[in-house]
């Protein structure tokens, strides 16, 4: 199931910069039913007790971030959640499938 939202992600983010380039408006009507489907799977989801929870912009947190790289991001403090890479989920407060992030970090602390 959760690689059905990891897909419903993808498409609105693809979806969402075609509609930009698009003068007709077609595909911002599709990309309005793509996010009808999304909210309407993710009620379902709730329903059952799994929800997203945000991890952009937070301090990593090591029982709900898996760290895939850090970069060098004077903008963020080290530690800081640059970019999520898939999100994390969690069932009746426990963690489902922890988020998939990269994080800032010094330059120094960077290995290559």
């Amino acid at each position: 199931m959760l690689e059905v939202s990891d897909a419903f992600d993808i498409a609105l983010q693809m979806s969402r910069e075609s509609a930009k380039k698009d003068a007709s408006g077609e595909i911002t009507k599709l990309v309005d039913g793509i996010e009808m489907t999304y909210k309407l799977f993710h009620k379902v989801l709730d329903e059952v007790g799994v929800k997203k929870y945000d991890s952009l912009g937070q301090k990593i947190d090591p029982h709900l971030h898996f760290v895939n790289a850090q970069v060098h991001d004077p903008a963020h403090e080290p530690g800081v959640i640059t970019y999520v890479i898939k999100e994390g989920y969690t069932i009746h407060d426990r963690v489902l499938r922890p988020a998939q992030v990269i994080i800032s970090a010094d330059v120094d602390t960077i290995s290559p």
